[in-house]
């Protein structure tokens, strides 16, 4: 009778019985499996330099590199360059993009072509130098944006080099 009061006395104390304890245990098992089998189908990675800010006629303007790789029908990497206006949409034409991708020392390994804005718009993201094959890479561009000054040119920014990444 003693060992039936000890346990209507731990129940009360919200003691898990083995039953729950199992249920648990198979839930986060579920749960682990599920997560760890969604992560192996995203293939696809990215890693992205810090930004750069700068200021050209009185509008804010940021960069970066990224890096870009996808392991579904093959070992694709590319590198992308990013500006982005903090001031509002810019006319077309007034911001232009460069990527560039690097070996996972920082050695240039392609240049790709300048891409401009076709409307206005606050971003623009140039994607370019696409490879397929395993290895490690990143990411290092430029950025340009319209001085609107009257002297008809562009001032370019280069980006912080991207972190590596396996393709």
């Amino acid at each position: 009778m003693s060992h039936c009061r000890r346990e209507a006395v731990v129940r009360r104390g919200r003691s898990v019985s083995k039953r729950a304890s199992v249920a648990r245990l198979v839930a986060v098992f579920v749960v682990f499996f599920s997560v760890s089998a969604a992560a192996s189908v995203a293939d696809a990675g990215f890693a992205s330099s810090a930004h750069s800010y700068y200021a050209i006629a009185g509008i804010n303007y940021r960069n970066h590199a990224t890096i870009y790789t996808d392991h579904a029908g093959g070992h694709l990497a590319d590198a992308r360059s990013t500006a982005i206006s903090q001031s509002g949409a810019v006319s077309a034409g007034w911001m232009g993009a460069l990527p560039q991708r690097r070996s996972s020392t920082g050695a240039l390994q392609c240049t790709g072509t300048w891409a401009y804005t076709s409307s206005a718009t606050t971003t623009i993201t140039a994607y370019g130098c696409s490879i397929l094959n395993h290895s490690t890479y990143s990411s290092q561009g430029a950025t340009r944006v319209w001085r609107n000054d009257g002297s008809g040119t562009y001032s370019t920014h280069g980006t912080f080099l991207s972190p590596n990444q396996n393709s």
